[in-house]
């Protein structure tokens, strides 16, 4: 049996090309702006930290390593995210293609 956050990441995809909104959702480049956000966030701690090192502060260094792990933790969770409602909206839209082509096909004759 799936988990809830599959079947509502799926749902997604299903409810994306029910309404056929698959090219705007994929214009909006939402996964790629977030996967920038998450890696401008991380080398900004990356330098603080070098900072904090030269200043000999360990304490605040390794909040700084703490804070970069959560954030990868993050990063890895939205990966999921992302392979799960692109697959998701690949299965959707080959399915919709291949109920289109049966209807043509009747259509035919």
């Amino acid at each position: 049996m799936m988990s809830t956050n599959l079947r509502d990441r799926s749902r997604v995809g299903y409810i994306l090309t029910l309404l056929n909104q698959c090219y705007f959702y994929e214009s909006l480049n939402w996964f790629d702006s977030v996967s920038v956000k998450y890696e401008q966030e991380i080398e900004q701690i990356r330098e603080e930290q070098r900072l904090a090192q030269r200043r000999k502060d360990e304490s605040y260094a390794q909040t700084l390593t703490m804070k970069i792990s959560q954030i990868e933790d993050l990063q890895r969770e939205f990966q999921y995210l992302m392979c799960t409602v692109q697959s998701a909206l690949r299965f959707f839209k080959q399915k919709d293609s291949e109920e289109n082509q049966e209807e043509s096909y009747l259509e035919e004759f």
